[in-house]
């Protein structure tokens, strides 16, 4: 899309939050809904993204605006289904499933995935069951109630960070963790590419460089998470 607009602007409503417009006219979301939030700085965030764009919009370089339309758009309703299709991450949890070989990234997944691991025993007073085999695990029902309850708790912006988060890691933990503020958006990122970054020592991508397809996910993951983790630790 061209860009379409000459000036971008944040003023506050009458509701006392504060929205965005773009030569006057509010910002909507997809659904069409007004881009708004009780934050004066979110909305700058999201202002400074459509300020950057050149003469065409690159929805990839706006990550504020894309999150928070999300969270935005996603009302009571929605939220039944929404937790139907995270809740099953519980059995499939990017964490519990280990390599035993080489020793060298057995003992890196145990030092960083292990620490996310500890924090929810030591929170909520269960533990995860992990593995070294294919075979498909089956979590103690009281970690499934653990996350039901979570999830029922959170507000719409904690709930809209939780499920993307889980969505873009494979990880139910990794996502708790983010939203209780238990780990920084860059810890959360370390622990999803734990593999890729050993893979990446062992061909020295130092010295040859990252493959495209992965350079891109991991920037877009980090872009992602960064821009979240300033919603966690804000108020909508």
């Amino acid at each position: 899309m061209k860009r379409f607009y000459k000036n971008v602007s944040v003023h506050q409503l009458e509701s006392g939050g504060y929205g965005l417009s773009l030569d006057a006219k509010p910002v909507k979301t997809s659904a069409g809904h007004v881009i708004e939030c009780a934050n004066e700085k979110i909305v700058s965030v999201v202002a400074k993204e459509w300020d950057e764009q050149r003469e065409d919009i690159n929805p990839a370089t706006m990550p504020m605006t894309q999150i928070l339309s999300t969270i935005i758009d996603t009302d009571d309703s929605m939220r039944a289904e929404m937790s139907a299709r995270i809740l099953p991450y519980i059995d499939t949890d990017l964490l519990c499933y280990r390599t035993n070989q080489p020793s060298e990234l057995k003992d890196r997944q145990e030092e960083v995935w292990g620490q996310p691991l500890s924090w929810f025993h030591a929170e909520y007073g269960y533990e995860f069951i992990t593995t070294y085999d294919l075979v498909a695990l089956k979590q103690p029902q009281p970690i499934h109630d653990v996350f039901t309850k979570a999830l029922s708790g959170f507000d719409q912006t904690a709930f809209g960070v939780f499920q993307i988060t889980t969505s873009i890691t494979g990880s139910i933990i990794l996502a708790l963790a983010f939203v209780k503020k238990a780990m920084t958006a860059e810890q959360v990122y370390n622990a999803v590419f734990v593999d890729e970054f050993y893979r990446g020592e062992i061909y020295d991508e130092k010295k040859y460089g990252v493959d495209p397809m992965q350079e891109k996910q991991r920037h877009t993951t980090l872009q992602d998470l960064t821009a979240m983790e300033l919603l966690v630790h804000s108020s909508l």
